[in-house]
């Protein structure tokens, strides 16, 4: 088994998209400074970004619509070219994660549970949303609804089943209700700071074989890590949240981690460290994920 693994397929695609935050420009900042402090001797693709100083025009109720479109087909191109079975994506925002989640629920054929660590619900649809910014849209676009130009993109959506909400506690009136109209599994931070192993249950409870990682680094407490666009207070403490990245990976196939919203630490971060360090091997037996340092 471990041989088969080791020849299976892995990309790591850096995709600095920015413009699903307005015009906060760090996360696209923070993505290069990932590609720079970390991933030297590293293979990766990386998809192409429009200029930084680019106008935001609003179409179909997403601010910047045109310019994320153009980078998601591409996401996607590269991403089906290289037909890996396990995929890094690191962005920019967390709205970069929607080619790499829909990769591979198709190439799963929608046996995959999505487990989306962040402290927002990224539920809203363009219509719902009172700020029009496409990172707070990403996962229900996943689900199915929203823009019919990126719905053309995700071939294969998720199901409510599919998803496990972990760590939101920032969330809009419209995205509480879509979570308690199709039931879908949540857990706060004071419960995984309780006891981690729920997670496992629920994961045992969908019944997938294949996990996908999605880390909005929001969901983590600020006092322990303030580099993020939208720092939120009373979120998971840093070693706990590695704990369960290290139960995750002992007990389950995961094909998939998307790594976002980082703001330029400007120097190197252990946490971070450790979490790119599982993205890079998922395709591996990795060794132990370390305390932080």
């Amino acid at each position: 088994m471990d041989e088969v693994k080791q020849m299976e397929k892995h990309t790591t695609i850096i995709y600095p998209q920015w413009q699903g935050g307005g015009a906060d420009l760090s996360t696209y900042y923070g993505a290069e400074e990932i590609e720079r402090l970390y991933l030297e001797n590293v293979v990766y693709d990386k998809v192409p970004v429009a200029v930084l100083d680019a106008e935001m025009k609003e179409s179909n109720n997403i601010l910047g619509y045109d310019d994320i479109l153009a980078q998601m087909k591409d996401a996607a191109l590269i991403i089906g070219q290289a037909c890996p079975h396990t995929l890094f994506t690191i962005g920019g925002g967390c709205d970069a994660g929607v080619p790499a989640v829909a990769y591979l629920n198709k190439k799963y054929a929608g046996k995959l549970t999505v487990l989306w660590f962040d402290a927002h619900g990224d539920l809203n649809t363009p219509e719902e949303s009172s700020s029009k910014l496409f990172y707070g849209m990403p996962l229900r676009a996943l689900s199915g609804d929203g823009d019919d130009e990126i719905k053309k993109l995700i071939p294969v959506r998720l199901t409510p089943s599919q998803v496990i909400l972990l760590g939101a506690r920032d969330l809009d009136a419209a995205e509480k209700n879509y979570i308690v109209e199709n039931n879908i599994t949540s857990f706060s931070v004071e419960e995984m700071e309780c006891d981690p192993n729920v997670i496992l249950h629920a994961v045992d409870t969908a019944g997938n074989d294949n996990i996908y990682l999605h880390i909005d680094l929001d969901v983590l407490d600020p006092a322990d890590f303030p580099y993020t666009p939208v720092p939120t207070a009373n979120g998971l403490r840093a070693q706990t949240f590695l704990n369960i990245l290290q139960l995750l990976k002992e007990n389950y196939r995961i094909v998939g981690t998307g790594l976002f919203s980082y703001a330029p630490a400007k120097a190197k971060v252990g946490l971070l460290t450790s979490i790119i360090d599982m993205g890079l091997r998922l395709n591996f037996d990795a060794d132990d994920i370390p305390n932080i340092p």
